[in-house]
């Protein structure tokens, strides 16, 4: 947006958030920057995370979920699912999946959705001489997201470091899955994984750690099922949309 446009946006915001009798703020860091923007009192700005849909999004054995969507049961496969922007850091996860072959060399990478980083990712993919192993599927219907997260051995969210103050909601729909998450190591998320103890948390873009974290998962089946127990269970009492709308109606 032109500079104009920005702050005229911006007064807007201002203006609607002072007039404002509840102010909902997704993650405490939205919280804070509200405050210190507009000078709003703390009082007036309640958090509220975001939830999932534990129903849609409900575990299923792996394996099956791989011969659905067309890929080799019983090949270990980690991946991605979410719009493709930079600061999703995709990348970080392609180099880690190079770094693990070696290891690893029938492990396959699902990187899912579509958008304006498609081409550059897919053609780092071949550059680093995993696009062999490493499918890019497109966008998919809402209702088959819940078999392309269960088809991964260990959901990933690479978030970059800039990715600034977000709510990951993604992560919370893998946790509903069953699935063990590894994901940097944010504010946002960190909150999230203290919160559960079902996440794995890596230094943001950085490859190395990520590759380690995801050989250490690989490697260790009953700590997969049993973070996957872990985060399921904390989405049910705590991020179904029916909870979320609990703590909504308490607030008003």
């Amino acid at each position: 947006a032109r500079p104009v446009r920005r702050w005229l946006t911006r007064l807007a915001e201002g203006a609607n958030a002072r007039r404002s009798d509840l102010i909902v703020a997704i993650t405490p860091g939205l919280k804070e920057m509200l405050v210190a923007r507009y000078g709003i009192g703390p009082g007036k700005v309640r958090v509220i995370p975001s939830g999932t849909d534990p129903d849609h999004f409900s575990p299923e054995e792996p394996t099956r979920a791989r011969q659905r969507i067309g890929l080799e049961a019983d090949r270990p496969v980690v991946g991605f699912v979410g719009l493709f922007y930079r600061h999703q850091g995709v990348p970080t996860l392609l180099e880690a999946i190079a770094r693990l072959r070696p290891a690893f060399p029938k492990l396959g990478g699902l990187i899912v959705g579509d958008g304006v980083m498609r081409r550059a990712w897919e053609a780092l993919a071949h550059r680093l001489g995993i696009a062999d192993a490493v499918r890019f599927p497109g966008q998919v219907p809402y209702a088959d997201v819940p078999t392309y997260v269960n088809a991964l051995e260990v959901v990933v969210a690479p978030f970059t470091a800039d990715r600034g103050e977000t709510s990951p909601f993604k992560v919370l729909d893998a946790m509903a899955c069953g699935r063990p998450v590894v994901a940097s190591d944010l504010p946002s998320v960190r909150a999230l994984a203290d919160a559960s103890g079902a996440l794995v948390l890596v230094p943001p873009d950085d490859p190395a750690a990520l590759a380690a974290a995801l050989g250490a998962l690989l490697a260790d089946r009953a700590r997969q099922a049993a973070l996957g127990r872990q985060a399921r269970a904390f989405v049910l009492a705590d991020h179904t949309w029916d909870r979320i709308a609990e703590r909504l109606l308490a607030s008003l």
